[in-house]
């Protein structure tokens, strides 16, 4: 996903769509494997405000 990202989109909307992405699938691979989260409410909102700063830099970039 990374190289094909990189090879098929502007790098100012790629990078931080893998970056962000990379820590939302580390929080939901670590939790469906049973890995202990010191703060599993912390972590989940915090995927989850990762996830929707790529989307709001999504929309944003399709409409200029």
């Amino acid at each position: 996903l990374y190289y094909y990202l990189l090879a098929t989109s502007d790098l100012t909307l790629a990078v931080p769509i893998c970056n962000g992405l990379a820590l939302a699938f580390t929080f939901v691979t670590s939790y469906y494997i049973g890995e202990p989260i010191d703060q599993p409410v912390r972590s989940a909102v915090g995927a989850m405000l990762v996830t929707t700063g790529v989307g709001i830099c999504m929309i944003s970039r399709d409409r200029t």
